[in-house]
């Protein structure tokens, strides 16, 4: 599986986890348990039911804050979207989660 990181990720990680070093730590320790496991990591959460047709999952760094990201199983590709809050899922503020989803073509 390859795995690639959304310029939208980058950014919300750095601006999330800028003064918050614990915070980047367990970060990176998800991303390489997700890379090694899969699926079967202890981080995985579930698929999102909104994206169920763009294959979404999302992935708990902790208590709140959550990793999006998109799998293309044909393609053998995994995509970083985002990191925010599982609160933020459910926002009817222009806060709102913003998921931009690889189109494959």
């Amino acid at each position: 599986m390859q795995f690639f990181f959304t310029d939208i990720f980058k950014k919300e990680v750095k601006q999330h986890a800028q003064n918050n070093k614990n915070l980047r730590n367990r970060i990176d320790e998800c991303i390489l348990d997700f890379k090694e496991h899969f699926l079967d990591s202890r981080y995985y959460r579930k698929p999102l039911k909104w994206y169920e047709k763009e294959d979404i999952h999302e992935l708990s760094v902790g208590w709140d804050p959550r990793i999006f990201i998109q799998i293309f199983k044909k393609e053998d590709e995994c995509y970083f979207l985002n990191f925010w809050t599982h609160a933020s899922l459910e926002l009817k503020s222009k806060k709102r989660l913003r998921i931009d989803l690889v189109r494959k073509r």
